[in-house]
């Protein structure tokens, strides 16, 4: 029984009952401490005084710390006089052979929302048996404020029809601001006494009241609920042996012993879903305001996370001060303040202090890992990640992390992948704000984490880019090594939000050497994805970092990424100002190979623009640089690149020369992706030529590679060419399959050129 869980229509002697056993005090110990004669407290709650003493009552509610709210519940309670009890729920109703029935439910929370699924989850787990074989026990597992004790409790008022001999209830406190969990002893007079065993005859002994326990259960159909329980050894002696009784407990820890020794079946409560927190939402503030305004009540639902107690405290806030939803969500939206929005006054209504309470029953090396959490910028990390932030090793690791999982403050929501939940990572960050200095090596270590790992794979995604050197790693930093190509895709794959979040917080707190190397190393990954936008925003954070330290040649790399971004966009005047500056900073340097990637750049973007002559002069130029550096990579990318324009000329036979030759230095230098370029040029001049079916065997040459290698930018424009040649041969079926697979891959990463393919297909017959 807690405060918001009292319910209109509870008879007197039901509430003092409740909050005695709240208390674990016995009707002895509860005279005792009051001063109230016992017999008078077994009236009471029985509801056999009409008229109760305001000075009881005043002592009763001093002595059982009833808040405000609960003492109005029970002045109300004392005035109504006592209702006629239910024959067979009469208070002290003895039924068969004199026995108790305890009825220690407290009451449910009223709107119960959603969690259909967890509901039929728990008929499922504690239905009666049909061997009888063993007392069936369910653990309910779940991060702080997800509403473990709500669904216990709404399912055992549910279930109780199918537990005529009562219902027990104990709130173990493994969780709460004393930080005194219930001593299962203590745990066992209550529920014995409430089953009717006399004071004088509950032995003091732990295992001997347990094994009173399950003796006085031994037939009878009783339903246990051990609400917020800390460990499996503050449970097991509160286990009854029937098979015709059921166990239900809850904790954020997910009790592994008890599943493992006694067989209890683990349900993990999850986060609502947005549909569900809508309901929850609806429930406590009424369907017609949610409707009123559906979007600040997403935006509600999003800053909550899907968080029940997030969402019942700020429910509270708008029904209590009369604010509108948008105001709610505008208070919400404050990050370093989303918190104190969502304190209702009360320890347990205030979700930093109920994240506190998980908090401080872990080991101190495992809170500083959870501290550190909030350094990294999300969505979710690796294990490498994670040791990197805490400087320690893989294997140490396991163990932190395992005990984070068990409390459910971090969560595995992909193989290998973990995360942390949005108010949990705001919680984190104020803990770890007063640790500066530990604050900012985590965060060094955690960026040269991935810059290394980064690098590796960087090279091997493409082991002929410009190189650059990176600074030693710190102390305690774990690098991911990489066996091939597959494995260095699939880390940027996993890792391309992360990255992008590093660079940015790199810049933000002067790591601007990690900012602009970071930069370098996610640039492969986002031009093959065709992530344009991206592309063009990290490479501008790049330039930023390395104009703060006077690098000149990362000011040029980082020049290079903007025109070469802008381009693809079909930003060309945006991008013009920007590769003329990297060529003169390549010149300053004295820097050829430099100088020739820019013209090879420049090239490309007068190709776009319709001007031939001056993009073949740069090709040219380009070429004549990586011949004198006896650059192959390079002379390739020149040839391909001019090549292009070459096409575009009309000189198709010089331009197939050109490519042929880039094609064979690719296969010499086992450069895939680069190779299916230049087949993919080749198959355009063959188009241009009229030679459509040599140029439908090139395309699909490129596309099957570009398909292997999930380079998806230079799939879509093949594909784009590949339709284009179909439908000019009159091939219209073969065309719109290439070009709706090309609008797939082009509308999923927001590319421009979209339009234009719709274009092409809603011009088809």
């Amino acid at each position: 029984m807690s405060a918001g869980i009292v319910q209109e229509g509870q008879s007197l002697g039901a509430l003092v009952r409740a909050w005695r056993n709240r208390a674990l005090l016995t009707q002895e110990e509860l005279a005792s401490k009051t001063g109230v004669n016992v017999r008078t407290i077994r009236r009471l709650e029985g509801d056999a005084v009409e008229r109760p003493r305001s000075r009881s009552l005043r002592l009763l509610a001093e002595a059982l710390q009833l808040d405000p709210l609960e003492q109005a519940a029970f002045a109300a309670a004392a005035q109504a006089g006592p209702p006629p009890p239910p024959a067979e729920e009469a208070s002290g109703a003895e039924p068969e052979g004199g026995r108790r029935v305890p009825r220690q439910l407290p009451v449910g929370v009223s709107r119960f929302a959603a969690r259909t699924e967890a509901l039929a989850e728990l008929d499922q787990l504690l239905r009666p048996q049909a061997d009888g074989a063993a007392t069936r026990i369910c653990v309910v597992s779940g991060m702080a404020g997800v509403g473990k004790t709500c669904l216990a409790l709404h399912w055992a008022h549910r279930a109780r029809g199918r537990f005529p001999d009562g219902q027990l209830y104990v709130n173990l406190k493994g969780f709460c601001p004393s930080g005194d969990a219930v001593d299962p002893r203590d745990a066992l007079g209550m529920f014995l006494e409430a089953l009717g065993v006399p004071p004088r005859q509950i032995p003091d002994d732990l295992a001997a009241r347990s094994a009173l326990y399950r003796t006085t259960l031994s037939d009878r159909r009783v339903l246990i609920v051990l609400d917020n329980a800390l460990e499996a050894e503050q449970v097991k002696p509160l286990l009854p042996a029937a098979p015709s009784c059921a166990v239900l407990v809850t904790s954020r820890n997910t009790l592994t012993g008890l599943v493992a020794t006694e067989a209890a079946a683990a349900l993990t409560l999850d986060l609502l879903r947005d549909d569900e927190a809508r309901e929850l939402l609806a429930g406590r503030l009424g369907a017609a305001r949610v409707a009123a305004e559906p979007e600040a009540a997403g935006a509600i639902i999003a800053r909550c996370a899907g968080l029940p107690l997030a969402l019942a405290i700020t429910a509270a806030h708008a029904a209590t001060h009369a604010l509108t939803l948008a105001s709610v969500a505008a208070q919400l939206g404050d990050r370093r303040r989303r918190l104190d929005t969502l304190d209702a006054g009360d320890p347990a209504a205030d979700a930093r202090a109920v994240f506190s309470w998980s908090y401080r029953t872990l080991s101190a090396e495992t809170a500083r890992l959870f501290r550190l959490l909030a350094v990294h910028p999300g969505p979710d990390l690796t294990l490498a990640a994670m040791a990197s932030l805490a400087g320690v090793t893989r294997e140490r690791l396991r163990a932190l992390v395992g005990e984070l999982r068990s409390a459910h403050l971090l969560t595995e929501h992909l193989p290998g992948r973990y995360s942390l939940h949005d108010l949990l990572r705001s919680y984190a960050a104020e803990l770890v704000r007063p640790h500066a200095a530990e604050r900012r090596a985590a965060l060094h270590r955690l960026l040269d984490h991935h810059l290394h790992t980064g690098h590796a794979a960087a090279r091997l995604l493409n082991p002929h880019r410009e190189p650059i050197t990176l600074a030693p790693r710190q102390a305690g930093v774990t690098v991911t090594a990489f066996d091939g190509y597959e494995q260095a895709f699939a880390w940027y794959a996993s890792e391309h939000r992360v990255l992008l979040g590093l660079i940015s917080r790199a810049a933000a707190e002067a790591f601007d050497v990690h900012a602009w190397q970071l930069v370098w190393v996610v640039t492969d990954f986002l031009y093959r994805q065709g992530h344009w936008d991206e592309w063009r925003a990290t490479q501008r954070a790049g330039l930023a970092a390395a104009e703060r330290l006077g690098d000149v040649r990362a000011q040029a790399i980082a020049h290079r990424g903007i025109a070469m971004a802008c381009s693809n966009l079909g930003r060309h005047v945006e991008a013009q100002p920007h590769i003329r500056l990297a060529l003169d900073l390549y010149d300053r340097l004295g820097d050829r190979v430099g100088q020739a990637h820019t013209h090879v750049n420049l090239c490309a973007l007068l190709y776009r623009q319709g001007q031939y002559a001056e993009a073949l002069h740069h090709g040219t130029r380009a070429l004549r640089l990586y011949v004198a550096a006896d650059d192959l990579i390079g002379q390739a990318m020149a040839l391909n690149t001019t090549g292009n324009v070459l096409v575009e000329t009309g000189e198709y036979e010089q331009a197939l020369r050109y490519c042929r030759r880039a094609a064979a230095l690719y296969e010499q230098l086992d450069d895939p992706n680069n190779q299916a370029l230049t087949w993919d040029t080749i198959g355009h001049a063959y188009h241009r030529a009229g030679r459509h079916s040599d140029a439908v065997a090139y395309y699909r040459r490129a596309a099957a590679v570009f398909e292997e290698l999930d380079s998806r930018s230079f799939l879509a424009q093949t594909l784009v060419n590949l339709g284009d040649v179909h439908a000019t041969a009159g091939g219209r079926e073969q065309a719109r399959a290439a070009w709706r697979r090309a609008l797939d891959l082009l509308a999923e990463s927001g590319q421009p050129q979209a339009d234009a393919v719709r274009e092409k297909l809603a011009a088809l017959p």
